[in-house]
This record gives C-alpha cells, sequence and structure tokens, in this order.
C-alpha cells in the first residue's frame, strides 16, 4: 500500500494534508486541506470575493462564526497554528527574529512539534508551498537551506514574501499573473482547481478541506491607517470554513439551511488539534487548543439527533433566518474565554526619515501621516470572553477585558453587547472599577498567561472568572 501524503499548495500561505493516490483502500484516512490566508479579515467583508468557497461551504460544510486568533500579527499566529500553542509556550513573541520568529531557538525546539511533524511520524506524506514565518530564509535564520521538519516537500517563501510573479497551480506548474490581481479572488481561484484536482483524482469526497487566515486587519478604524496587531475585533476575528470529507458531511435533511457554528469562541490555537483529530491521531497533551470534530459532528447531525438544542443566531455576526445552528446543551462544557497576547516591537528601521525618529517605534510610514502601525508599548494581555444566554452567570456576555505592560498600567475595556464597534472604553468609568485592584482578576490573568496544555488552557474556569468580571 502506498504510503499517505502530505501536500502543502498556496497563493501566501497554504497547508494541504493528504493523500492523492486514485486507488486507496476502504478505511484510508482522509486528505487535509488546510488553507491560511494572510491578512483575511472577518469584520470588513474579506470572504465576499470568495464566492466559490463559499458556495462550496454551504453545500458541503459550515462555517464557524466565533473564531479568533490568540495573537493579532503574523508569526506568532502562524507559529500558535502550527503548534496548538499559545503565545507564551511557543515564544515565538513578535515578528522579529529577536522576537524568535524562525529563529534557531524555535528551529530547535517548537518546530519539531508542529502538525506536520505528527502527521508525518505517522505515515502522512507532506507538502508545504507559500508564506511560512516572516524571517525565515534569512541569513540570520539559516537561509533557506534550512527545511522545517515534517514536510516531505517544501516550497517556502523568504521572509514576509507578500508579493511575487507566479503562483503555483495545484498541479505544481507555474502560471504567471500580474500583481494587481486580487488575493482573495485569487485564492478562491485556488480552491476551486484544487477541487477539481481533488474531483478529477477520486479523492474529494474523502477530503477535509479548512479556510482561515491568521489574523484579521484594520483600514482606518481607531485612527490606525492599516495593519493588525491590536487586541480589537477587526485583528482577532478571522474567517473559518470547514468543507467536510463525504463520511462526515451534514445530512440532506440538515442543508436546507447554510450551517453556521456559533458556539462561542473557538481560537486559532483549535487548528492543529483538529487537523491530527481529523486525521485519527490522538492530540499531545501539551497543546493548548483543542478539537473542533465534536462541534462539528453535532452540527451536522439530523435535527432528530441534536438532544437537548437550543436554536440561536449568532450574536455577534449579522442575524440571517436562513443561518442557524443547534447548540447542544448537555455537551462537554465549551471554553467561555481565552487569552489575547502581543508583544509589541521597535525598529527604528521600518521608521521613515521624514517621520520622528522614535526608537519605541516601527512601521511610521509618511504617505500615513507618519502613524506608527506598532510600539514596544504595545504589548497586551487580554481576555475575550463569549457566554451564551444559558449559563447561570453573566448570561450572553460578550466583552474584552485588557491590561497593557507600559508606564501608565493602561486598561482598556468593553461590552460589545452595547459596544459592538469597541468605542468606549469602560475601563475608568467609576461603575465599572476595571482599574480597581482586584485579586480575583489579576489572578485569573496571571495564571492564565502561565497555563500549559489543553487542560489547564479549558477557559471554562466559570467560578472563578465570575468575580473577575469586570
Amino acid at each position: 500500500m502506498r504510503k499517505a501524503t502530505l501536500h502543502l499548495v498556496s497563493i501566501w500561505f497554504t497547508l494541504f494534508i493528504g493523500r492523492l493516490n486514485c486507488k486507496t483502500p476502504p478505511n484510508a484516512r482522509p486528505n487535509i486541506v488546510l488553507i491560511l490566508i494572510d491578512d483575511l479579515d472577518y469584520v470588513l467583508g474579506g470572504l465576499e470575493p470568495m464566492a466559490i468557497t463559499r458556495r462550496l461551504v454551504s453545500q458541503h460544510g459550515a462555517t464557524f462564526t466565533n473564531a479568533f486568533i490568540s495573537t493579532p500579527v503574523c508569526c506568532p499566529s502562524r507559529s500558535s497554528i502550527l503548534t496548538g500553542k499559545y503565545v507564551h509556550n511557543h515564544r515565538v513573541i513578535n515578528n522579529t527574529a529577536t522576537g524568535n520568529c524562525s529563529s534557531r531557538q524555535w528551529q530547535d525546539g517548537e518546530e519539531h512539534k508542529t502538525m506536520a511533524t505528527y502527521l508525518q511520524a505517522n505515515g502522512y506524506a507532506t507538502f508545504y508551498g507559500g508564506k511560512y514565518l516572516n524571517q525565515y530564509g534569512k541569513n540570520e535564520t539559516g537561509g533557506v537551506e534550512h527545511v522545517p521538519p515534517g514536510y516531505n516537500r517544501w516550497v517556502g517563501l523568504v521572509g514576509n514574501s507578500r508579493y511575487y510573479n507566479y503562483t503555483l497551480s495545484v498541479d505544481g506548474r507555474r502560471r504567471d499573473h500580474g500583481e494587481d490581481y486580487h488575493r482573495d479572488y485569487l485564492t478562491d481561484v485556488l480552491v476551486c482547481n484544487m477541487v477539481k484536482l481533488l474531483r478529477r483524482k477520486g479523492q474529494l469526497d474523502r477530503t477535509w478541506m479548512i479556510v482561515t487566515s491568521d489574523h484579521g486587519y484594520h483600514m482606518g478604524q481607531f485612527a490606525m491607517p492599516i495593519d493588525k496587531r491590536l487586541p480589537y475585533e477587526t485583528d482577532i476575528r478571522v474567517p473559518l470554513l470547514v468543507v467536510a470529507a463525504s463520511h462526515n458531511r451534514p445530512t440532506a435533511n440538515n442543508k436546507s439551511r447554510d450551517i453556521e457554528i456559533d458556539s462561542l469562541s473557538v481560537v486559532s490555537i483549535d487548528l492543529a488539534p483538529t487537523v491530527l483529530d481529523m486525521a485519527g491521531l490522538p492530540v499531545p497533551d501539551q497543546m493548548d487548543g483543542v478539537s473542533l470534530l465534536p462541534l462539528m459532528a453535532n452540527a451536522f447531525a439530523p435535527p432528530s439527533h441534536h438532544g437537548n438544542v437550543s436554536k440561536e443566531v449568532s450574536r455577534v455576526a449579522e442575524p440571517r433566518d436562513s443561518h442557524w445552528r443547534g447548540i447542544d446543551e448537555s455537551a462537554k462544557p465549551w471554553r467561555t474565554f481565552y487569552l489575547i497576547e502581543y508583544h509589541g516591537e521597535a525598529d527604528l528601521q521600518d521608521v521613515d526619515l521624514q517621520c520622528q525618529q522614535d526608537a519605541n517605534t516601527t512601521l511610521c510610514l509618511d504617505e500615513f501621516g507618519c502613524k506608527c502601525q506598532d510600539a514596544a508599548n504595545n504589548t497586551f494581555v487580554c481576555l475575550r470572553t463569549l457566554r451564551r444566554p444559558t449559563d447561570n452567570q453573566h448570561a450572553n456576555e460578550d466583552s474584552l477585558y485588557c491590561q497593557f505592560d507600559d508606564s501608565q498600567a493602561f486598561v482598556e475595556s468593553y461590552d460589545l453587547r452595547l459596544d459592538p464597534y469597541q468605542l468606549n472604553n469602560r475601563a475608568y468609568r467609576r461603575s465599572c472599577r476595571c482599574t480597581v485592584p482586584s485579586h480575583r482578576r489579576r489572578e485569573l490573568i496571571i495564571n492564565y498567561s502561565k497555563c500549559r496544555g489543553h487542560v489547564n488552557c479549558s477557559g471554562v474556569s466559570d467560578n472563578q472568572w465570575a468575580d473577575a468580571t469586570p
């Protein structure tokens, strides 16, 4: 029997895991395709150009409407996706080599414990193509001679290669295109071509496909021109679409409506455990995330099998009667909060000479009025909380609480039920008492910022959180 295969093909960063054999045994493990699109936002409508992908998901899968990343910048977020770990555990803190992005420390440690290494060790052949980590391939990080472990074939791009004049089609041939092609449209075409290839090879029915992003993006919000690196919805909320293998797909009776899974928060650290679960492999205890397959199984089941189910429309996404997802009240408790971490950057090399030379800042561009996109004191830890109305305490909570590591120990707190655009920081209101020292709140953030493994990082500690909520 031929070995299972893992393949990666991408316009930006894409992971493809599976086997493309024409003849496969009945119980063969599935193909898994993970497509990670750089900077694809959810809040600002980044999915709109991707009509083919949305139609495919509508027919054979589901959309997670409350999908988030655990850190709002490229290299740390991709590291979390690959390892299933929070930033404080994989220690890639920003996009710089000194921030552990593709550094020797990363290469000698966490790079050996990614979803790819586990899959390859268990019989999958693997292929990767496209953008990897921002410092990959540079001289100080070993150059292109370094091929990350876990991949049978490797076509990783050097550094932050956002623009190049060709893309790999799914059969491996070059195809020229201009740089003015719309990224999301190209990704949509890639998904279409990949589906055609899988169908032609008789593999489509046994293939999982995941489409998501490493973080969101802001374009003028909060008086910031363009970028990410902020703890707000524009930057932390991402698309997450899943097309199921045929034996896991929704039944015909359950596909009269598009399925949206409104199961509270799912996080980027859940992707590696989910991929391993799709492959039928155990999830390592050191991964902080959990598999999303139980949520999908519940969503795809016929309505009569949902058990104790309550229909609810997403409280964050725009309500639409044609989209629904039942919540199984008897299921294992899902996380009610999760962690957002970021360590700000400072680099005068990325400050235009026309702008004020402040060694605390970086990415200050003259064309944007010298507004800086990052600073060393843009370092924060946040708790993003989502609770459905059936919870006993703090029903229907939708909030963000952040503590910044700066000279002011600045605090931000938002109630997204009343303030969905996060315009009113309630941390310094007398009625909030968010800045008043709270042993419970401080203890929770400190402890959760040190959590290791999915048991300790589950985010379902209701009793501890109850007294700590502002």
